[in-house]
């Protein structure tokens, strides 16, 4: 017993009593008024005191994505394809400066399932033209927060011509992504 209260008062003289301020962040001001004299009587005299109150806050950046597949084969009606929406894309970060949009395929093309060269394909999203030609090929570009409407409900529409192609499944996944501008 006489270790642990020597280890106590030992803590005590090395490290000091640690007391949490409980009045951090307050601010307090004081005006003594005394009452008026003849000439202002009391019940005229204001005594006022003032203090400011500091509101601050941080809204952390945002971003949203929304990618819509419209699971087709875009083959079915021809193999020479031209616009065709194959899904959406909404997109939107709260940032000054807009966003930037990356889009990133895989294969560098539609991939046949049997192997050799890719069909090359174009698609187009709100405006922006993406033709990969090698696999991880990654195109990027910055919307500005005053087109930002630009990709709300962005039809993505592929055109590509598989005329002469070799019989099989193709395919390509491309991965969109959105970053704000900080």
């Amino acid at each position: 017993m006489r270790n642990v209260f020597f280890a106590a008062i030992l803590g005590l003289a090395l490290f000091g009593l640690v007391i949490p301020d409980a009045d951090a962040g307050k601010r307090s001001k004081k005006r003594m008024c005394q009452g008026g004299d003849d000439d202002n009587p009391t019940s005229s005299v204001i005594c006022e005191v003032d203090l400011p109150l500091e509101i601050t806050g941080y809204v952390p950046c945002e971003c949203e994505l929304e990618v819509t597949d419209n699971d087709i084969d875009v083959f079915n009606n021809g193999l020479d394809v031209s616009n065709l929406v194959i899904g959406n894309v909404s997109a939107y970060c709260n940032t000054e400066d807009g966003f930037k949009v990356t889009m990133t395929s895989a294969n560098g093309g539609l991939a046949h399932d049997g192997g050799g060269d890719p069909l090359e394909y174009t698609l187009d999203v709100a405006s922006i033209a993406f033709t990969p030609t090698e696999p991880d090929f990654e195109l990027e570009s910055t919307i500005q927060q005053v087109n930002a409407t630009d990709f709300e409900n962005a039809d993505v529409e592929l055109t590509v011509d598989a005329s002469g192609a070799l019989e099989g499944d193709y395919s390509d996944t491309v991965t969109i992504e959105v970053a704000g501008i900080l």
